[in-house]
Formats: structure tokens, C-alpha cells, sequence
């Protein structure tokens, strides 16, 4: 009995599942975007541009060795999996979210300790140990990585940290220096890093949390070369025990309603404007990528976001969730249940489709182990019917990267700007 499933018979419960299966979102890039500008906005400046390019370096660093091995996940049977998320169909080595623990558990460790409370240093130091614990075990628990999964992701964190620690303030002095070709190499930069991304031998959402993260740390080091410019070179960072509440909240409606409006209006603008621009130079310039359909092959975008919104039962696809509002639906109504990945996807049927190098790796089939079956909650639903596969486009691409560089300058720069400008930081 391997140790995976040796925790799963041992520890298994409802009111466990439930913990570990949700708590898992507290380490995805859209629990991150809503968590990330409220440092910016009620809290340290620089702690929060520091965690935005440790979290993407993480995220990118992890998402670039999955798509490049293509190694699955724990097989199921004897490990059942659980998820409520289309992460459970991408591969499992190494494990993002032990990244972002050990990344965000190191800078949470490094504030903590310039903390004069003892009580706000001891509070911290318990809620970073707690959430490493849910983001690594969870993972575990959930039957989504191996140890050598959850390894691999934490030296990979705190790689990531190690990097910003050692050259993390040249990199911010370059950023708000005079020169003004730093905005054009930033936006170079994420151009290469995104197109420099592996593509794997199945559809796989780790390159869409990569180049999510990407252009949210350019956008962040825009908006602060452009708030420095301006007024942050005058300001402090407030600091939350003399922040009064009633400005906190007036930050927090305000910044996020302008986040959320800004993902709405940018990808309604943008999904007029781009499929006609990228048929235009089309011939001159093609930017293939694997499961991205290119703009020759497919006709109206918007006509095919609806039939993409039909397929999934969404409305409208171009409504601006932060979270995924098919995963917030099953969270919201407990349907998450044992995920067995796409009958044509290569963690199923490996030896279909991975590296001979790894055909030894594969098991005989796909299918709920029974013990577990029949120990699982009963308030697990394992009688939903699967997700159908969504379909991508090659403009998905570009838009998703000017939306997200637009969400990482709004946070880190013109909304302090505006916040300032209005009185909220007085």
C-alpha cells in the first residue's frame, strides 16, 4: 500500500474532505487576485509587489517542468482524487500549490518578523504554518500529487525566493529608474516568457496560470513605475492597525468594482476588436499553439464564446468572474466528487500519449477503487456528469495577457494613485 493511499483510508471524513478539497483554492491564481491588490490597497506596497513576482515565478517555474514532462498525477485507482477545479486534468509534477506555499510561507515569515506586536508576529506565524499545511497536505490528502510531487514544488518556492531576496531590489530600482524604454522591455519580456511556455502533449491550464501571473508582474511593475512617478515616492505604506475600517471598506468596494468592471469592459472591447486584427495579419505573422484553434480555422469569436457558454452552461462567457463560476457553482452547492480526468486525456491513457520513457508508468485502467467507493462520504456526488472540454482560441492568448497586465497596474499603481487623490490614505 503506497503512503497516499494508506492516508487516504486512514484520515478520510466528510467534514475533512470538505476542509481540504475547498482549502486547495487558497493556492489558485483567482484566489490570488482577489487576495493580491488588497495588500496594495490596505496594507504594504512592497510586500505586495514582492509576493506578486514570487508567486509568478513560482507558478511559471512549475507550470513550465509540468508541461514539459507531462508526468500525471497519482493514478486512481488506488488513489481517488479529489477536486473541484479542471486543475485535476492538468499533470501532476511538480506541485504548484507546494510552490505557492513555500513562497508565500517564506514572505509571510519574512514580514512577520519586522511585526513589533508579538501578538500580531505569534497570530502570523500560526495562520502561515496553518495555510502550508492545508495547501501541502491537501494535496496529498486529495489524492492529487505525490511526495515527490509536493517536494519538487516546495524547492521550487523557495528557489523563487531565493531569486527575489538576491536580486529582487535591483530588478525594483531598474523598474522606477528614468529610463524610458523599461515599460516596452517589461512588455517584451512577458511576450517571450509567455511564448517560450512548453506545450504539452494534452490540453493543460497550467500555461493559462502562467501567463496569468505574467502579465499581472508586469502590470505591476508598470503601475508602481507610474504611482513612483507620481505620488509614492511621498507616500507611506499604511499600515492595517491605522487604516480606519470605514476607509478600508470605501478601498475595497471601489478597488474591486473597478477590477471587475475593467475585466468586463476589456474583454468585450477586445473580443470585437482582436479576431479581425488577427485575420488581418494572419499571413504575415502565426502564432500556433497546441489546443489554441487559430483565428483561419473558426468564425465569428463572440458566436463561438456563446456556443462555448452553451456547451458549459454559462450565459455568457465573456462575464468577467474572477473565480470560475462553473467550479464556484459545484463549490457553492458541495458537488465536488472523485475526478477521473478526460477519457482522451493522456493522464487516463498515458501510454497513449506521453514520452516512451514513461509508458512503464502506466496503469492498466481508470476507475474508482471500490474500498475507497464505498468508504467516501455520502455527501459526495460522484454522479455528476464531466465538464465538457473547453475549447481555446488563439486571441484568448493575447486578451487574457492586456486583461491581466491591466489588473496588475490598477493594483499596484492608479488605484493607490486615485485612493490617494481622494483621501483615503489620510
Amino acid at each position: 500500500m503506497t503512503i497516499l493511499e494508506s492516508i487516504q483510508r486512514s484520515y478520510r471524513s466528510g467534514p475533512l474532505d470538505r476542509l481540504m478539497v475547498h482549502s486547495s483554492w487558497l493556492g489558485s491564481h483567482q484566489f490570488f487576485i482577489l487576495a493580491l491588490p488588497l495588500i496594495f490597497w490596505l496594507g504594504d506596497h512592497h510586500f505586495g509587489r514582492s509576493q506578486v513576482y514570487i508567486l509568478g515565478m513560482s507558478v511559471y517555474f512549475t507550470g513550465i517542468l509540468k508541461d514539459l514532462f507531462c508526468i500525471p498525477r497519482p493514478y486512481s485507482p488506488p488513489i481517488q482524487r479529489l477536486a473541484i477545479s479542471n486543475h485535476a486534468s492538468e499533470y501532476g509534477f511538480p506541485s504548484s500549490h507546494s510552490a505557492i506555499s513555500a513562497s508565500t510561507f517564506l514572505m509571510g515569515l519574512q514580514y512577520a518578523l519586522h511585526v513589533q506586536s508579538i501578538v500580531q508576529q505569534l497570530a502570523l506565524f500560526l495562520g502561515l504554518i496553518l495555510y502550508g499545511f492545508l495547501l501541502v497536505f491537501g494535496r496529498v490528502y486529495c489524492g492529487m500529487h505525490s511526495i515527490q510531487d509536493v517536494a519538487c514544488g516546495w524547492t521550487i518556492g523557495v528557489f523563487a525566493w531565493t531569486i527575489h531576496r538576491v536580486f529582487g531590489e535591483v530588478v525594483e530600482r531598474w523598474a522606477t529608474s528614468t529610463q524610458a524604454s523599461v515599460p516596452l522591455v517589461l512588455i517584451v519580456c512577458g511576450l517571450i516568457l509567455t511564448a517560450a511556455h512548453p506545450q504539452p502533449v494534452d490540453d493543460c491550464p497550467c500555461f493559462e496560470d502562467s501567463t496569468a501571473f505574467v502579465a499581472v508582474s508586469v502590470g505591476v511593475m508598470i503601475g508602481h513605475r507610474i504611482a513612483n512617478d507620481l505620488i509614492l515616492h511621498q507616500m507611506k505604506d499604511p499600515a492595517l492597525s491605522g487604516l480606519r475600517f470605514p476607509q478600508a471598506l470605501i478601498k475595497l468596494f471601489l478597488g474591486l468594482a473597478v477590477i471587475f468592471g475593467w475585466r468586463f469592459l476589456m474583454k468585450e472591447l477586445l473580443s470585437r476588436l482582436l479576431p479581425p486584427l488577427f485575420r488581418l495579419f494572419a499571413p504575415l505573422l502565426e502564432l500556433p499553439r497546441k489546443h489554441y484553434a487559430p483565428t483561419k480555422d473558426y468564425g465569428r469569436y463572440r458566436d463561438e464564446l456563446r456556443e462555448r457558454g452553451r456547451r458549459t452552461g454559462l450565459s455568457a462567457r465573456l462575464i468577467p468572474s474572477v473565480v470560475d463560476l462553473p467550479n464556484m457553482t459545484r463549490t457553492l452547492r458541495n458537488r465536488f466528487a472523485p475526478e477521473s480526468p478526460p477519457a482522451d486525456s493522456p493522464v487516463a491513457h498515458p501510454a497513449q500519449a506521453l514520452h516512451p520513457a514513461l509508458h512503464n508508468r502506466t496503469p492498466n485502467a481508470i476507475e474508482i477503487d471500490p474500498l475507497v467507493d464505498a468508504q467516501k462520504p455520502s455527501t459526495l456526488d460522484s454522479k455528476l456528469p464531466p465538464a465538457p472540454p473547453s475549447k481555446h482560441y488563439d486571441v484568448d492568448v493575447l486578451m487574457r495577457l492586456i486583461v491581466y497586465v491591466g489588473i496588475g497596474m490598477l493594483s499596484s499603481g492608479l488605484l493607490p494613485i486615485f485612493f490617494d487623490r481622494i483621501g483615503l490614505d489620510t
